[in-house]
């Protein structure tokens, strides 16, 4: 399931970031700073379900941002 996550979302996201670089640079704006961050957690809990069933343990907490200025 981890996997299939970080397939569909985040390597797409990393090649377009990785692409869109390469265009920005050869255009001249050199202003122009994109950043990104990528997050995985495990979260185990006894008493309530965060993110999912996470008494037995979750990857479910996924996180991703891009931010441009």
């Amino acid at each position: 399931m981890l996997s299939n996550r970080i397939s569909r979302y985040l390597l797409p996201a990393l090649a377009l970031m990785c692409c869109r670089a390469d265009l920005v640079s050869a255009r001249g704006f050199d202003g122009v700073e994109v950043h990104g961050f990528a997050t995985q957690g495990y979260i185990k809990t006894s008493a309530n379900s965060f993110f999912g069933d996470s008494e037995d343990g979750s990857f479910e907490f996924t996180e991703l941002g891009v931010n441009a200025s």
